[in-house]
């Protein structure tokens, strides 16, 4: 058929009686009747053109007798007469406010000629998801590496059906990650390919028609009932691509890395938490001799003042960016009247890239348990997911932040928080006895900090320490005066007793001696080198001294 006569996906017009399309099928299914749901009401299509332009195609069952052979996944059809008609559907499968649908003039022939694209791959930036640029009623096309997978889990649906799913965490090319949420069917295709390789390294996911969900600070892309398609590892054009690009990559920073997908599993959180074994209180870490990941329960009491809580991180890696002021000598020697900062990141695998800077959380936590306090850092996955709002937003939308000594009012909802923190303790911390430890993951599943309770006697812990009042022949005013010294030690202010008072204990840091708070601020700056470049990742220093610098600029 001559390609001028045709008109493309994109042209198609309500006036247009007499329409001759070229399109390749690329997913169908069919929908029930729902007064008779055992029969097919209709196929659901949806075709791509030759330019990559897609629509949903709706074919009544009465239209379908003599020509629904033809309807099948990656067939190739020239559509003759079609008429257009509202999509009003709530979750449309093809951002487009009409569908084709068939009538009795309707016709459909075999094509034979069809050069475009066999899959119609739309890809979505990771970046673009993760800022929220992306609707949640739109159906987008991701594609990653696996990284990390977890455990399958079970559960019951309202309607009492059984149900399955399983997390992913996949990573693009420009080191963003996003969650993928396999449900039934596509569980099940993943854990065969599981079975089947448990060897392969950097395999490679395509989701098509996914839906992205944010949750607790995550973004989530899960598949969307039954007319999403997912490719894993595939010989196919976009995942040939793409793993070169991942080798290329990998060669250029001079990584070897290998991400096997039958050692990818990540534990649950019960499994990572209650190990008992790794279990510590607050003034045991101290004791630790070698680096190790230990478990520990706290609550939050203040947020550190004295040192900076967000910080200008690289948009590639996450590590501490600088900024330089470029200054551009015009040819007759004149300075420009705008400079150009430029951003480069202290992280060498990030050396020689084109990067752009982001502020990103860093909160110096100071968490207590009844045997003593330290200061905890907490970064962007975990602060995010607490205060649901990313670093970069609270700075745009509150103008009294001119510096970082300056602390949110969105903080205070981390106060008084009982939570159990996994913690590093570095080599850093044990050469240079350094009480500043980094969150690797944290949990506030009531039923994980009960069961670490249970493995530390802190009641005990804390009585140990204390007088036995019972056994000294003194009024009740001086008794409750000796009580409330005792308790209150500077700033391993331990409270009395039961686990209950525990949880209402007052922040200690104001009941520090001035000479203490001073030798302790003089520690903190002294500690910066340590929060700025720590082992994962590193951050920002002052604002005082960024400003500074640009001023000696």
């Amino acid at each position: 058929m001559d390609s001028k006569s045709l008109t493309m996906l994109n042209d198609l017009h309500v006036n247009n009686t007499d329409s001759t399309i070229k399109v390749r099928i690329i997913r169908r299914w069919t929908t029930p009747n729902w007064k008779t749901p055992n029969d097919i009401y209709s196929i659901e299509l949806i075709v791509i053109d030759d330019k990559n332009n897609k629509l949903q195609c709706t074919v009544l069952k009465k239209f379908t007798n003599k020509i629904e052979k033809l309807f099948t996944e990656n067939e190739c059809l020239y559509i003759l007469n079609p008429s257009l008609a509202e999509n009003r559907s709530t979750y449309k499968h093809v951002r487009c406010d009409h569908k084709i649908v068939f009538n009795q003039k309707t016709n459909v022939k075999k094509c034979t000629d069809f050069v475009g694209n066999p899959f119609g791959f739309v890809f979505t930036k990771f970046e673009d998801i993760i800022e929220k640029k992306v609707d949640e009623d739109d159906l987008i096309d991701v594609i990653g590496y696996i990284v990390k997978r977890f455990d399958i889990q079970c559960s019951t649906l309202s309607t009492g059906k059984q149900s399955k799913r399983m997390n992913l965490e996949i990573e693009d090319l420009e080191n963003k990650q996003v969650f993928v949420t396999l449900w039934d069917s596509y569980c099940d295709q993943m854990q065969n390919f599981i079975e089947k390789n448990v060897d392969a390294t950097n395999v490679v996911i395509i989701m098509q028609f996914g839906k992205a969900k944010w949750f607790k600070g995550e973004v989530y892309v899960s598949n969307s009932y039954t007319v999403a398609r997912v490719y894993i590892d595939e010989d196919i054009d976009d995942i040939v691509s793409f793993k070169q690009s991942l080798v290329n990559k990998f060669d250029d920073v001079g990584s070897a890395s290998e991400f096997s997908i039958g050692s990818s599993l990540v534990t649950s959180s019960q499994d990572d938490f209650l190990d008992k074994s790794n279990f510590s209180s607050l003034s045991d870490i101290s004791e630790i001799k070698e680096p190790k990941s230990v478990i520990v329960v706290g609550t939050i009491k203040a947020i550190d003042k004295d040192i900076p809580w967000f910080y200008n991180g690289c948009s590639r890696c996450n590590w501490k960016v600088t900024s330089i002021v470029e200054l551009d000598v015009e040819s007759d020697g004149v300075l420009p009247d705008n400079d150009r900062k430029v951003f480069h990141c202290t992280n060498e695998k990030c050396k020689n890239q084109v990067i752009s800077a982001i502020n990103r959380f860093k909160i110096p936590l100071r968490v207590q348990d009844p045997t003593g306090t330290v200061t905890l850092t907490m970064f962007d996955r975990d602060s995010i997911k607490l205060l649901g709002s990313t670093a970069d937003e609270l700075l745009k939308n509150n103008d009294e932040f001119d510096g970082e000594d300056i602390i949110p009012k969105r903080f205070n909802t981390l106060l008084e928080r009982k939570i159990a923190f996994k913690i590093q303790v570095k080599e850093y911390n044990l050469r240079q006895n350094v009480e500043y430890y980094t969150i690797s993951k944290l949990s506030e599943d009531d039923s994980i900090i009960s069961v670490l309770y249970q493995n530390f006697d802190f009641e005990q812990h804390t009585e140990e320490g204390s007088i036995n009042f019972d056994t000294l022949d003194l009024p009740d005013e001086k008794e409750h005066s000796i009580k409330d010294s005792i308790s209150s030690t500077g700033d391993n202010a331990t409270p009395i007793s039961s686990i209950d008072k525990f949880n209402n204990v007052t922040s200690s840091s104001s009941q520090l001696s001035n000479s203490s708070n001073d030798l302790l601020k003089g520690l903190k700056r002294n500690l910066d080198h340590f929060m700025l470049y720590g082992e994962d990742m590193c951050a920002q220093s002052s604002s005082k001294y960024k400003v500074k610098q640009e001023k000696d600029h």
